[in-house]
């Protein structure tokens, strides 16, 4: 596909987008700005909590959308977050994990509770069971160079519970390490964990067609056999991929491109889901080119199926593209849509996929 075929794609596909706006939120009040929303979730009650990764803090919002402030700040110490990565709010509590394996866990209207340590691991997703009980999920290289996801329990001190499930990902065609450098899938598989409004807490890896459902006390109790849709990469897709950037030292950005011990083989079909969003007997399983984990570029690109959940069939279908300074979160059944306004002011939605 020629320059000019995917530039008229892409400024037609800013008009089509697929998201459904259901509620709007104040923006930060006084002088308080939003710079780099990075991870969310929800109450029970309908408040919102969003994650800011580069001036660490948390931002909350009535479930009438009002803006009631932030709490948290940078550091080390008791109750200060240092990178954080991801939020998870149980019924009456907000746990925050860092990057330096803390996790913070406060009440719902900020006050600090406790810290601890996690399992030396870059947890990509994690959710509270209980107290006591949280289900992480992570991927390692081992010492052959293969490269493993694991779905484990660590306690409420973090010591290593129970692995659940450990498989090996397909994604790395070429290990990293290797001398002559990585070679990897396009489109690669994702893990991701997500709890329904009924408080039911799935999780799955991309690269399977299953999902598992986890109860509180950490047991398997049900195995979803999902006959996921996926395809080849498209000439767009692969424009996609290749032009996603990520923040570097010293406030330099580069891409995939700029990777040259990368490798990024296109001659595979496209994993099935990057993220889960399981609604009202929907599934919908939502692919973007980075899953965003980590660098939350990617988001603001995805496609999704959506599928009857009793039957598993599918029922639609979707895509969504906007400008690379919007995002779209998607987090245990709740997805938000963040736009810039003309003072440079996030503009929060809630969203629902098309369909749904």
């Amino acid at each position: 596909m020629s320059s000019l075929m995917l530039l008229a794609f892409m400024t037609e596909s800013y008009k089509t987008s697929d998201l459904v706006t259901v509620k709007t939120f104040e923006p930060a009040q006084g002088d308080v700005f939003l710079a780099d929303p990075h991870f969310f979730d929800f109450s029970d009650d309908g408040r919102l909590y969003i994650l800011e990764r580069n001036e660490p803090r948390v931002h909350h919002w009535a479930a009438d959308g009002t803006y009631k402030g932030h709490f948290a700040k940078e550091g080390n110490g008791p109750g200060e977050l240092y990178s954080p990565r991801m939020i998870h709010v149980s019924k009456d509590k907000v746990w925050v994990w860092n990057r330096n394996n803390k996790f913070s866990v406060f009440r719902l209207d900020g006050t600090w509770i406790r810290d601890f340590r996690g399992p030396n691991a870059q947890i990509r997703r994690f959710a509270v069971l209980d107290d006591n009980l949280l289900l992480i999920a992570y991927q390692t290289q081992q010492a052959s160079g293969d490269t493993y996801v694991f779905f484990e329990l660590i306690n409420g001190k973090g010591k290593r519970q129970k692995t659940l499930k450990k498989i090996k990902n397909e994604m790395f065609l070429r290990p990293v390490q290797d001398e002559d450098g990585g070679r990897i899938k396009a489109y690669g598989p994702e893990l991701d964990i997500t709890t329904n409004a009924k408080g039911e807490t799935w999780f799955g890896f991309s690269q399977e067609r299953k999902l598992y459902r986890i109860d509180n006390k950490g047991e398997i109790v049900e195995t979803r056999e999902v006959t996921f849709k996926t395809g080849p990469i498209t000439d767009i897709e692969r424009h996609d991929f290749e032009s996603i950037s990520f923040p570097g030292p010293n406030g330099k950005v580069f891409t995939l491109k700029d990777m040259p011990n990368l490798t990024i083989s296109y001659d595979f079909d496209k994993s099935y889901y990057t993220h889960l969003f399981l609604k009202d007997g929907t599934l919908a399983t939502v692919l973007t080119p980075a899953s965003g984990n980590d660098q939350h570029k990617g988001y603001f690109i995805g496609s999704y199926y959506l599928y009857d959940w009793a039957s598993g069939e599918v029922k639609g279908r979707g895509n969504y593209r906007m400008p690379e300074d919007a995002l779209v979160l998607i987090a245990n059944g709740r997805a938000l849509k963040l736009t810039t306004d003309e003072s440079g002011d996030y503009v929060i939605e809630e969203i629902v996929l098309k369909g749904m």
